[in-house]
């Protein structure tokens, strides 16, 4: 959990840094699918919302999204993907997350850990996906493409 925080406090970071960043030929793309429960369906991240960074020192790749607006209050999606060991040789780990409600009060919160996942680099971007099935048996699906990852 530890970690994770972390990592958030990374995105936050990541994320002052990706705004000033210049417009991509491509962009990036991010769906999560749930299954079933109350939030059953699939949710596609506007490409600006979407960021990517891989930290070596951490030992990570991770993408992430999220629609919830910390002004008004509104419901929205939260969503991660984290490759653990990316730059290792072989098969690959990593953990999913989807959370819906609002910063404040969440009205769901889904995690899978240490599931496989795929990585594959294509020049400065990436491709994630990973699947997995929460302790409460609740399925989740992540697809992402990164058009551009921001090294940390």
């Amino acid at each position: 959990m530890r970690l994770f925080a972390l990592s958030a406090l990374l995105i936050t970071s990541a994320t002052a840094l990706m705004v000033a960043r210049p417009a991509t030929a491509s962009t990036s793309q991010y769906t999560v699918t749930v299954d079933s429960g109350p939030h059953a369906g699939k949710y596609a991240a506007k490409p600006g919302d979407i960021q990517c960074f891989h930290s070596k020192s951490q030992k990570m790749l991770a993408a992430t999204f999220s629609n919830m607006d910390p002004h008004t209050g509104n419901s929205g999606v939260r969503s991660g993907i984290r490759v653990y060991e990316p730059d290792a040789p072989g098969a690959k780990t990593g953990e999913l997350s989807a959370d819906f409600g609002t910063f404040v009060k969440q009205t769901a919160k889904y995690m899978v850990t240490g599931i496989p996942v795929t990585l594959t680099i294509k020049g400065e971007g990436a491709e994630i996906a990973g699947a997995g099935k929460t302790a409460d048996g609740v399925q989740i699906h992540i697809s992402v493409s990164c058009a551009n990852v921001l090294q940390m």
